[in-house]
């Protein structure tokens, strides 16, 4: 699971050279700290992550029912906070345009 998550993180920095000589910890600190957006979908990433494992050792016999549901209940939530992010994310990005003045290809007369 590491190298899933350790691939995921390095992919959001443009050089995998630097995600390479850093660990995980160094890594989600750089990622997560002040951006609520990437706090989310790495949040999503880890739910949905877990329901996957979750559901395959039932299938196994390793976890029962109400497990799975747990899972899946925190996967949707996360999903649920992630979409949220976004959405705030992109009010933001239109307000600040806004001030800014930004028409949007319209012409001023």
């Amino acid at each position: 699971m590491h190298s899933i998550y350790r691939y995921i993180l390095c992919t959001i920095f443009t050089s995998l050279v630097i995600c390479q000589t850093l660990d995980i910890e160094t890594l989600e600190r750089l990622v997560v700290d002040g951006n609520p957006y990437l706090a989310a979908g790495l949040q999503l990433i880890e739910a949905q992550v877990a329901y996957t494992t979750i559901s395959e050792g039932y299938l196994n016999g390793r976890f029962t029912y109400l497990d799975v549901v747990d899972a899946q209940r925190m996967w949707f939530e996360s999903r649920e906070q992630y979409i949220g992010a976004l959405k705030n994310y992109h009010i933001n990005i239109l307000e600040l345009d806004r001030i800014m003045g930004n028409t949007y290809g319209k012409e001023t007369h």
